[in-house]
């Protein structure tokens, strides 16, 4: 027999996760010395050790795989379990493909000439109705990434909602944020339109008033906006003006076979309780 030791190294497992799964029935030990407690373990053992890590690999918790080994799946099922979890893993793929895709959004942002100018105006941005859905992110989920993906399901969700309704967008997409909290961020997709209608689903009407805002246009991909924003926070500051809370992004050209073409206005509320200057 092994020693616990020499038995984690020679199975690549860790000597606290053999405890622990002693703990927890999924490998006990083949002999426990009465006297020191000392765990000793069998060669044959090792079989056990890989078929625990097997569904471990495939995402099954301890517990789950407590019940898989008292109740082995068939040949079939377990084949089934094994596609499902590379299909999850093919999509946590994409996600850090998307994650680093944003990480070089920001590093490209960093490397860019610090004097490079977005031409940031104020206007009174004219009256508009909305028609939008919106959606809770909550603040461990709000993340550049998940913020694509969820902005694509609701403008998704909108189209086809209008589409059922008749109603037909008057103008571009807009991309709507609430202002921060602890919890977390609502967003909303929206497009401007004539009127509202009664039944559109979750779609709600927005009528967004004529609004003093501070405003600039990002040319190229919307993954690197972060620059422009970064252009209206020193604009307001220096102009000694407070945002209102939130942001617009209004997708003036939105080509998602080519990023680099799009162009985006931002548009940040100028609040109305400090003076201006």
């Amino acid at each position: 027999m092994f020693t616990i030791g020499d038995f984690a190294t020679f199975t690549q497992v860790s000597v606290p996760a053999l405890r622990l799964w002693d703990r927890r029935g999924l490998l006990r030990p083949a002999y426990v010395d009465p006297r020191t407690g000392y765990r000793f373990y069998k060669a044959e053992q090792v079989i056990a050790v890989h078929r625990v890590q097997a569904y471990k690999a495939l995402g099954f918790t301890l517990t789950q795989i407590s019940g898989l080994l008292t109740s082995p799946p068939a040949s079939a099922e377990l084949s089934g379990m094994l596609a499902l979890r590379r299909a999850e893993a093919d999509a946590e793929r994409r996600r850090s493909e998307a994650r680093i895709a944003a990480i070089e959004a920001r590093l490209r942002i960093l490397e860019r000439n610090p004097h490079m100018s977005y031409e940031v105006t104020r206007k009174s941005a004219p009256a508009v109705l909305l028609a939008a859905i919106s959606q809770r992110i909550d603040a461990a989920e709000d993340t550049p990434e998940r913020l694509y993906q969820v902005f694509g399901a609701l403008f998704g969700e909108l189209s086809a909602e209008l589409g059922r309704a008749g109603v037909d967008p008057t103008g571009p997409a807009w991309s709507l944020y609430d202002r921060s909290d602890d919890a977390g961020i609502v967003v909303a997709a929206a497009l401007p339109v004539a009127e509202a209608v009664d039944s559109a689903g979750r779609v709600t009407f927005i009528q967004r008033p004529e609004t003093d805002v501070a405003s600039t246009v990002h040319l190229g991909d919307v993954i690197e906006l972060g620059s422009a924003y970064a252009a209206i926070m020193s604009w307001l500051e220096a102009s000694h003006l407070t945002p209102a809370g939130g942001a617009a992004e209004i997708s003036l050209v939105w080509d998602p076979r080519s990023p680099e073409s799009n162009v985006t206005e931002l548009q940040i509320a100028i609040a109305t309780s400090r003076g201006d200057s």
